[in-house]
């Protein structure tokens, strides 16, 4: 669900900005490369066109056929993987296939406990630092927490500070927006509106949330100012050592303007893998699904222009120390993404995504060349094996 269009309010299209020579690679060259990446990639193979058959019993077949033919690889990981990693051998990634089985590896409680926000934050907020739920809002009714009768009035008299909407039961951003008041108006997503207008927007919410707005650390904060830049850090666990959690990958959001105020990669964000061991980041990639698989990096952000490969996030280890720590005191969270802000006096763990989406863990390197996560991925059966053919 998107955010309600404001009255009188029209969303204008991202305004062009001067843009760093970003450049993909296997045919325009590029701006830098990740780490341990090739310095040069073969031929950027030809993707062909895109389907435009309809969605007979016919085109279902021959999709699923594709997709087995193709070892459970979308097209575009395929070709990211090929020109990012120079991988003509992909047994060390884990396939795009394998997406519902991660998922289904996390149980009943885990998957209550990842998939409410209201309930994250009251179930794990005592192990954790999390942003505290203000207000929650039910068919445009606004509570306390508490239980206690809220004025949508009052909750506006609360965004002298920027205030965080998001739907309790969303995910990839869908839904979020950031209210704050300028004098005697609001601003919604950078769009100044009226109080009735705001009002009015509140009126038609249901299942939300109402946070506080987390100032990110100085150093996201001047790589791009208009959105949270939170890191996603995967946990799972090794059978081999008692289901002893580890860190499997981990990278950085950035937003652009036509993500803010959210930092999510599949609706225009850009994302940076970084080095585990010591928090240092890489170069910034487009989502490949949006570029035909070519990797496309950045040391710099395509639209400020501020340096990112190189950057070190603060408090990493402490942020790497407490996330094991907690999958240590709750096992049953077997497989997560966590969402962490880092600010300028430590850092809040804001969500838990129980399926963190397969090429993002192995943007850096294939998932299963760590032998822990290929226990994991064995362990849990992730992975069906070829069938012989009978002679």
């Amino acid at each position: 669900m998107n955010p309600p269009n404001l009255p009188n309010s029209p969303r204008p299209s991202p305004r062009p900005s001067a843009r760093p020579a970003g450049r993909s690679v296997g045919g325009a060259p590029y701006h830098g490369a990740p780490h341990g990446a090739p310095a040069s990639a073969p031929p950027h193979p030809n993707p062909g066109p895109s389907s435009g058959a309809s969605e007979g019993p016919f085109s279902r077949l021959r999709a699923a056929l594709v997709w087995r033919w193709r070892g459970g690889f979308k097209r575009s990981s395929k070709t990211f993987y090929a020109l990012a990693h120079g991988a003509s051998d992909r047994s060390a990634y884990l396939p795009d296939a394998a997406f519902r089985a991660l998922r289904g590896t996390n149980g009943a409680l885990a998957m209550g406990v990842l998939n409410d926000k209201l309930l994250f934050e009251r179930f794990l907020g005592a192990h954790v630092s999390v942003p505290p739920n203000l207000a929650l809002i039910a068919q445009g009714r606004v509570v306390s927490p508490s239980g206690e009768a809220l004025s949508p009035q009052g909750l506006l008299a609360r965004a002298q500070r920027p205030l965080v909407f998001k739907p309790i039961y969303g995910s990839k951003g869908k839904g979020v927006f950031r209210l704050h008041a300028d004098g005697g108006r609001f601003v919604v997503n950078g769009e100044t509106t009226s109080p009735a207008a705001a009002l009015a927007l509140i009126g038609t919410l249901d299942a939300y949330l109402v946070t506080p707005w987390l100032q990110p650390a100085a150093y996201a904060t001047e790589v791009f100012p208009e959105a949270g830049n939170a890191l996603r850090v995967v946990t799972l666990q090794d059978p081999a050592a008692d289901d002893a959690p580890f860190i499997a990958a981990a990278y950085h959001k950035f937003g652009v303007r036509s993500s803010a105020p959210t930092d999510n990669w599949s609706r225009g964000g850009i994302v940076v893998p970084l080095d585990v061991a010591t928090g240092t980041l890489g170069a910034a990639l487009r989502y490949p699904e949006q570029t035909a698989g070519r990797p496309v990096y950045f040391d710099a952000h395509p639209e400020t222009g501020k340096a990112i490969r190189g950057l070190k996030v603060p408090y990493w280890s402490a942020i790497t120390g407490q996330l094991l720590a907690l999958v240590r005191r709750f096992p049953f969270l077997r497989c997560v993404g966590w969402d962490v802000m880092v600010t300028d006096g430590g850092f809040y763990v804001l969500e838990g995504n129980p399926a963190p989406a397969v090429l993002s863990l192995q943007l850096g390197r294939p998932l299963l060349s760590d032998p822990r996560a290929a226990r994991f991925v064995a362990h849990h059966q992730l992975v069906r094996p070829p069938r012989s053919r009978a002679r």
